[in-house]
């Protein structure tokens, strides 16, 4: 292979490196966590995992908030391994438009936050895997028809 040509591949091997970290990055989230009666609230940094149900707050932060476990439920983890975890119930806030309620799971104080899928269809967000964001969806319109 001629230098030129090696010089070329290893161009087109980087460019397709850099758009597969823009397509396959991490997406985070700032949201205000209440308890239930709103007297507490923390703004947590999120991580945002669209592949998990639940969302996952460390026990630390869970106390903080004074929310209470109100059950366990069993997880099945990346590995296949399947866990009890305590859970709780939550308001989240996104900016200043959207809320919502959810379940969460109560993790080890060591755990990194993470915003799952019922809490981000609480407040009506999506993620744009292209832009690495969350998305505030449109309010969905119903159309009624007469009979």
């Amino acid at each position: 292979m001629k230098l030129g040509s090696f010089l070329y591949l290893c161009f087109v091997v980087s460019i397709i490196i850099l758009n597969l970290r823009a397509i396959m990055g991490l997406t985070y989230a700032d949201v205000v966590v209440f308890s239930l009666d709103r007297k507490t609230e923390k703004n947590i940094h999120f991580l945002v995992d669209t592949g998990s149900l639940h969302s996952l707050l460390p026990g630390s932060m869970v106390k903080e908030l004074g929310l209470e476990e109100v059950g366990e439920v069993e997880l099945e983890l990346a590995d296949m391994q399947v866990i009890t975890r305590p859970y709780t119930f939550a308001i989240f806030q996104y900016e200043d438009d959207r809320l919502g309620a959810a379940n969460v799971i109560i993790g080890e104080n060591n755990v990194e936050p993470l915003l799952g899928a019922t809490a981000l269809e609480a407040m009506n967000l999506s993620v744009d895997p292209t832009k690495n964001q969350v998305v505030k969806n449109r309010v969905a319109k119903l159309k009624y028809f007469s009979r």
